[in-house]
């Protein structure tokens, strides 16, 4: 039985109830969200897109050099094995999910498209089978049956469900996952990947737009051994319909909690970016900043602001014999000469590459 068909039995304690009020007032300010970062939208997501491709190549250790995921992630760079055709295939993915996520039908058929699109040229994707003994046939013969059937009936049992408006999404989002993760539906080496996919496409599609500006995926690989056992925890007495998804549910709503905050800091930065010169906000940061300092860690705390304004920022500086270099390339630092003041703390997003060229 499937954890879908049995949530009646599910109840709630206080502490989930509690951070579920929480998330959903959060979850209620997505439109003020979109709306102040609009004009930077598409970068933004453009960003992010590259986050989540570079996540899921560490999620899934994929046997390719950093230098190689940057060319391939940044520059389309043409790939050279079936590690970077897969790496290739998922910032694809991550495209059109971000693009066209409300098309996106919960069909069976759907599923093993985006298997395909995953997987294409890597493996070949079909659903998995198992022989079924035939209850009125005097010879007791065997018949074979695909899961498409079994995915089908997940996800009506899915659909249905959510649209009854009977279940707290984040519990009904929870309970699929580790159903998909468990009917293991397709033949392929990695179905945990797919199954994070999947939970991540329901999550989109129910409104948690959130992850058009934090890396989900960021969140699987930084929190690995948490979702490991609370996965396990969750698989464990799955057969029998009595699977506890308790724990993998209170880790999900908390992490999501954790980048809603993520999300409020961001934007009251990027307010903040926008009412100074961005020119005068970079010089402001390298003042603020340490003895040295390298074009990333300006770049790190100032995501929305172009290369060229960096650029032209750091030439400035220069010719007023603020700052000097003290290396070229890629990694150079930078000498501040003009005196320490109180550091700040600016909102910091991580520089997953080196600097461009």
């Amino acid at each position: 039985m499937h954890c879908i068909d049995n949530m009646e039995r599910i109840t709630l304690s206080t502490d989930i109830v509690m951070k579920m009020m929480n998330l959903y007032e959060f979850k209620g300010k997505e439109f003020y969200y979109h709306d102040v970062l609009e004009s930077d939208l598409e970068y933004i997501q453009k960003q992010n897109i590259e986050r989540e491709t570079f996540f899921a190549y560490k999620l899934l250790g994929l046997d390719i050099s950093e230098n190689r995921v940057r060319l391939i992630i940044k520059k389309n760079s043409k790939t050279k094995s079936k590690d970077e055709i897969l790496l290739s295939n998922i910032k694809r993915m991550f495209v059109l999910i971000h693009s066209n996520i409300k098309n996106f039908e919960l069909t069976a058929n759907s599923f093993l498209d985006l298997a395909k699109f995953i997987y294409n040229e890597v493996e070949d994707v079909r659903f998995a089978s198992y022989q079924k003994l035939e209850q009125n046939t005097l010879l007791r013969e065997r018949k074979t049956v695909y899961k498409r059937d079994d995915l089908r009936d997940l996800l009506h049992a899915y659909t249905r469900k959510m649209d009854s408006n009977e279940y707290e999404k984040t519990l009904l989002i929870t309970n699929f996952f580790v159903d998909f993760l468990n009917t293991k539906c397709f033949k392929i080496t990695d179905d945990r990947f797919l199954a994070y996919v999947a939970l991540y496409i329901m999550l989109f599609k129910e409104g948690f737009e959130l992850f058009k500006y934090i890396s989900f995926f960021e969140i699987l690989y930084n929190n690995q051994a948490q979702f490991n056992n609370a996965i396990l925890h969750a698989n464990f007495n799955w057969e029998n319909g009595y699977s506890q998804t308790g724990p993998l549910h209170m880790l999900l709503v908390s992490e999501i909690l954790k980048s809603y905050q993520i999300v409020e800091k961001l934007i009251r930065d990027y307010q903040y970016d926008n009412k100074l010169n961005k020119s005068d906000n970079i010089e402001n940061t390298i003042i603020k900043a340490g003895d040295t300092f390298t074009k990333d860690e300006i770049r790190a705390k100032h995501p929305y602001v172009s290369e060229s304004t960096i650029n032209r920022t750091l030439q400035r500086l220069r010719d007023e014999g603020k700052i000097r270099p003290l290396s070229t390339g890629r990694s150079a630092k930078w000498l501040r000469v003009i005196p320490v003041t109180k550091k700040i703390l600016p909102f910091e997003q991580l520089n997953i590459f080196g600097e461009e060229e």
